[in-house]
């Protein structure tokens, strides 16, 4: 069973592992803001903002691969394709927001997105997303001229897998968003 779109409309609908990925980048956006606001301030007026060991986010970088489905704008998938995202930090990672203590903090960083058949749709500065104590999960944001990408990145060992949504920008390319990984 698939969740009607907007109006009721039977047409579109929603795969349920697509409902979870949208739940939990949701779920993680809305745990992961600051606890002492939106600011990076730490929780308690006047408690130091340490620098974390941001060690771990090396752990990032890298190239992923992912099956990806361009949809039409109801949704209905329009072809398939393979998702490339190149993540690459400097030399030494940097915090953008938040700090050691607050609930989340974040990591800017260079990120290439493209496919296998399309080639570079867009390259330049993303942000990877932490919630406090949590080193295997992050969120990847990316907005850019042509695409945006929002996904959550799971490391599992010395596996790493991307989840998450595609969406164009400029009417060149095969739909109006993708998803990734396909079903």
């Amino acid at each position: 069973m698939g969740m009607q779109g907007a109006g009721g409309e039977a047409g579109r609908r929603m795969p349920r592992w697509l409902r979870r990925t949208v739940a939990a980048l949701v779920a993680l956006v809305l745990l992961g803001g600051c606890s002492g606001g939106q600011t990076g301030q730490p929780e308690s007026p006047g408690a130091p903002c340490e620098q974390p060991d941001l060690s771990f986010v090396r752990d990032f970088e890298g190239q992923y691969r992912e099956p990806l489905v361009w949809e039409d704008g109801d949704g209905a998938p329009t072809s398939r394709d393979e998702l490339v995202v190149s993540i690459s930090l400097g030399p030494v990672p940097q915090l953008s927001a938040g700090c050691a203590n607050a609930a989340a903090f974040v990591v800017e960083l260079v990120v290439e997105v493209a496919t296998r058949d399309l080639g570079t749709l867009e390259s330049g500065t993303g942000a990877l997303t932490f919630g406090n104590g949590d080193t295997q999960h992050a969120t990847l944001d990316f907005r850019g001229r042509a695409i945006n990408l929002g996904a959550i990145v799971t490391r599992s060992g010395a596996t790493t897998e991307l989840t998450g949504v595609l969406e164009a920008i400029e009417n060149n390319l095969p739909g109006g968003r993708a998803v990734f990984p396909a079903p």
